[in-house]
């Protein structure tokens, strides 16, 4: 009864317990153990020669059921035995956690890729539907309109470790939004730029749009004093041929950010003013 709290706090690797406890036995005390901290290694000590003990200890996964009295040899095998096995499993964690960690990198190449290929025109139309069932995209739609995002730090250097923290949770914001969104499909096209192709029909593609702009815009402004957010979209497309034109088109928008950095979301328009101006 004691035991347990101090347990859950300190999460050991090995726990060495009796059987006959007061108020909760040690195979009580194991069974909430297995349960909240499976990868924790039991070792029970008993003075009862009892198969129906053992044999229950084992059914809920304890390491090892030993007999008093113990020898230090004896302890001493067995831990050895627990720290081996523990051992394997943090190689096996760790082993685990690298492949899923090359495995995500190499998903956002692979995104990447697409993407790039996609928009410079160089795949073929059944290449388009083989490369994004692959990566498991779906682009089946009538419609489609190209987004670009960028968001990048206040230039202040001596604040830019805090401002990092505020992208990396907008960042995490939006990611979250967009995957919830079977109509949107986002690219970390680059270093701070974000691609989003935006999927529907000849009546929804518009709202579709406005819908997702809008969103953008009210979680870019929660971090308005610390980050620097530019949107600009292409206009709705129907071929993947015209996707190049698309990105295009929006970079063109977006590039208005470097003549009026204070700006957010850019448009024809902005261009046929920054044309004005230089004339």
């Amino acid at each position: 009864e004691l035991a347990l709290p101090l347990i859950r706090q300190s999460k050991p690797d090995v726990i060495i317990t009796d059987i006959r406890m007061p108020f909760m036995d040690g195979i009580s005390l194991s069974k909430i153990i297995k349960k909240e901290l499976p990868n924790t290694r039991i070792i029970i000590i008993s003075g009862f020669d009892d198969f129906s003990y053992a044999q229950e200890a084992i059914s809920i996964g304890v390491d090892n059921y030993l007999l008093k009295p113990i020898t230090k040899d004896k302890l001493g095998e067995v831990m050895a035995d627990a720290k081996n096995k523990l051992d394997k499993e943090n190689e096996r964690d760790n082993y685990l956690e690298q492949f899923k960690a090359e495995s995500q990198e190499y998903e956002q190449f692979s995104r990447v890729r697409f993407f790039n290929q996609l928009v410079s025109g160089a795949m073929s139309v059944s290449e388009v539907y083989e490369k994004s069932e692959e990566l498991g995209l779906s682009l089946d739609t009538t419609h489609y309109n190209l987004i670009l995002l960028d968001f990048t730090p206040m230039t202040d250097a001596a604040a830019a470790p805090v401002y990092s923290k505020h992208m990396a949770r907008l960042s995490d914001q939006l990611m979250q939004y967009l995957k919830c969104c079977p109509e949107y499909i986002v690219f970390h096209w680059s270093m701070d730029t974000y691609a989003i192709i935006v999927k529907g029909d000849e009546l929804t593609i518009d709202s579709c749009t406005r819908n997702l702009m809008d969103n953008i815009e009210r979680r870019c402004m929660v971090f308005e004093d610390e980050i620097h957010w530019y949107l600009a979209e292409s206009g709705a497309i129907t071929r993947f041929s015209e996707f190049a034109g698309a990105c295009q088109r929006a970079n063109k928008k977006l590039s208005c950010r470097y003549m009026n950095p204070n700006g957010h979301i850019f448009t024809d328009e902005d261009i046929e003013a920054i044309k004005s101006y230089d004339e």
